[in-house]
C-alpha cells in the first residue's frame, strides 16, 4: 500500500487531485447526521445512502485515510466534498468471493481501506462473514446462515459470483481483523439481530474500536451497539 499523504500542518488528510480509480467497483458513501433524539445520549447516528459507481465513470476524488478514527475520516471527506471507496461485501472486485480473505487483501492493495463486511452467527455463535440468509449461494450448504456450526462451515469452500468453487474458506470476523492492515476501517454489516452485538464488541479490541462503524436495521440494535460500545459510528441501513 502506499504511503499516507497527511497535511502535517494541519494535521488532516489532503484530497488527491481527481483521478481515475482503479477498475473494481465501489460504493460512494454519502453521510448526513439523524436527529439526535434517535439514540438520547448515545452515539450519532448516520443515515448512510449508498450507490454503485462504476470505475469508468472516472474522475471521482478519493481520500488517503492515515489511522484517525472514522469519525475524522467522515468528517474529512465530507468537508472537502470527497468520495470514499468502499469495498462491498469484503472485496474489490468480482473475481473474488464475497467476505473472503483474498478480497481484503485485493481490496487493500487497491488502496481502498473502508471494508465493508457482512457478519453472521452460526449455531454454535461463532462470528463468520456472510451476506445471505442462507447458505448456498457462496458456500454450496443448504440451510439458513445461522443453521450450520462453524466446524461445518470452515470444512467447506467459499463460491465465486458463477458458482465455481474458489480454493479458500469461510473467514471469521477475528480473522478479518488480523489479516486487515493497521490502517483499514471496517464497515460491519450487522445481518442478525441485536444478540450479535455484544459478541461483536468482544471481538473489536481496543485498537480497532475507533476504526469500526455498524450497519444496523433497528433502533433496538443500534441501543445494543450503543451500550456494548460506547461512541460507536452507526448506519441506520434499509432492506
Amino acid at each position: 500500500m502506499g504511503h499516507n499523504t497527511t497535511d502535517t500542518s494541519r494535521g488532516t488528510p489532503r484530497v488527491k487531485a481527481p483521478q481515475r480509480v482503479p477498475g473494481y467497483l465501489f460504493m460512494a458513501v454519502a453521510v448526513s447526521l439523524l436527529s439526535a433524539s434517535l439514540l438520547a445520549a448515545g452515539p450519532a447516528v448516520l443515515q448512510m445512502s449508498v450507490e454503485p459507481i462504476a470505475a469508468a465513470r472516472g474522475g471521482v476524488q478519493r481520500v488517503d485515510a492515515p489511522p484517525l478514527g472514522f469519525s475524522s475520516l467522515l468528517a474529512c471527506a465530507r468537508r472537502q466534498g470527497a468520495a470514499i471507496p468502499v469495498a462491498h461485501r469484503g472485496r474489490a472486485d468480482a473475481s473474488q468471493p464475497e467476505n473472503s480473505a483474498s478480497g481484503i487483501v485485493a481490496a487493500l492493495r487497491a488502496e481502498t481501506r473502508v471494508i465493508e463486511l457482512d457478519l453472521r452467527r452460526t449455531r454454535d455463535e461463532v462470528l463468520f462473514l456472510h451476506h445471505d440468509d442462507t447458505l448456498a449461494r457462496t458456500t454450496g450448504l443448504a440451510g439458513a446462515a445461522g443453521s450450520a456450526s462453524w466446524r461445518v462451515l470452515s470444512a467447506t469452500y467459499l463460491t465465486h459470483d458463477d458458482g465455481q468453487t474458489a480454493g479458500e474458506r469461510p473467514l471469521k470476523l477475528a480473522d478479518a481483523f488480523s489479516i486487515a492492515s493497521h490502517d483499514a476501517y471496517l464497515l460491519l454489516d450487522l445481518k442478525d439481530d441485536s444478540a450479535t452485538v455484544s459478541a461483536v464488541a468482544a471481538t473489536v479490541n481496543a485498537g480497532w474500536q475507533d476504526r469500526t462503524a455498524f450497519i444496523v436495521y433497528s433502533v433496538p440494535q443500534a441501543r445494543a451497539v450503543r451500550h456494548a460500545l460506547p461512541g460507536a459510528l452507526i448506519a441506520l441501513g434499509a432492506n
